[in-house]
């Protein structure tokens, strides 16, 4: 028997444009492991900077402005130990070094 979410604890998956069926395949592992519906796992493309930034910063306020607590992030991009690179459509890099 795997883990009933009895909080109701949302996660997020960000990921990149062409990274899109490992999200999918992300969001319906955590739906199985927590126990929960495909509502509770939101998937969040990232392109760059402000995209992560924007969408990092809006985590946990759903669209009809309901506050949710949050879970599990999973952030699924090209990296390193100390910066998150958004692939070959863009040239934006975010660094833990700035």
């Amino acid at each position: 028997m795997g883990f009933i979410d009895s909080n109701g604890h949302d996660s997020y998956v960000f990921y990149l444009p062409e990274w899109k069926n490992e999200a999918i395949d992300d969001q319906k592992r955590l739906m199985e492991y927590y126990g929960v519906e495909i509502e509770e796992i939101h998937l969040v493309e990232i392109v760059d900077n402000n995209s992560l930034i924007n969408a990092w910063n809006s985590m946990g306020v759903l669209d009809d402005g309901s506050i949710v607590d949050i879970q599990t992030v999973i952030i699924n991009t090209h990296a390193n130990p100390n910066v998150l690179g958004y692939g070959n459509n863009s040239q934006d890099v975010f660094s833990s070094n700035e």
